[in-house]
């Protein structure tokens, strides 16, 4: 788990040889199901927070998937810690 709070983030690293692929999980609160990321799913759970959907959806980002799944968690989890265990 690499972000606790209302939106819990995990990340699974791949390995193919030498390149290293990382697959994101969320989930809401620590009740919910864990779900594979995609763009769908985030914006669902977001819904409700304006700051953090228009930071997800912000076009002018051109960070890798994790700075943008990271910065949004931490938004909607009202600046919590993002922890890396």
């Amino acid at each position: 788990r690499i972000v606790k709070g209302k939106i819990n983030v995990y990340c699974k690293k791949y390995y193919n040889g030498q390149l290293a692929t990382d697959e994101y999980y969320l989930q809401a609160g620590n009740e919910g199901k864990i779900m594979v990321y995609s763009k769908e799913f985030v914006t669902e759970l977001i819904k409700d927070n304006s700051e953090a959907l228009k930071f997800f959806n912000n076009k002018k980002l051109r960070g890798s998937t994790s700075e943008r799944l990271l910065g949004t968690a931490h938004l909607y989890n009202n600046g919590q810690l993002i922890t890396k265990n």
